[in-house]
């Protein structure tokens, strides 16, 4: 059908048009890895503030207290209560957690795990 020759220029210029494609997609993914990187690291910083947020919470006000505390004179009953409030705080709140965690735990009822699901729906709302 085809003569030799054009056989060859065609197989040539196939090879050159893979190249350039494969110039051009590697082009392409590295402007996209530029253009995310910004986005990637909003991205890592938005969940380090999400994981950081309760951490933060907890010690703002103590914080608060404490540097309120260089500016109350140490003296008497206020003095105190600046002084030692944000120990007594954070303990508090630490024992609330804690007491929190512990009674959110309820046990599944026994056996619960071997029925259907449709059965575990009928048990569950017969519980109560």
């Amino acid at each position: 059908m085809y003569p030799n020759q054009e056989l060859s220029q065609l197989a040539e210029r196939k090879r050159a048009l893979r190249v350039a494609i494969a110039l051009r997609r590697s082009a392409c993914a590295l402007a996209a890895s530029r253009a995310t990187k910004p986005i990637a690291w909003l991205d890592r910083a938005l969940a380090f503030s999400q994981q950081a947020a309760p951490f933060l919470g907890a010690l703002a006000l103590p914080l608060a207290l404490f540097s309120a505390g260089k500016t109350v004179r140490k003296s008497g009953l206020l003095g105190s209560l600046v002084k030692w409030g944000p120990l007594v705080l954070q303990a508090t709140r630490a024992a609330s957690f804690a007491f929190a965690a512990k009674s959110s735990r309820v046990p599944a009822p026994s056996g619960i795990r071997d029925l259907r699901p449709s059965q575990r729906a009928s048990v569950l709302s017969a519980q109560g």
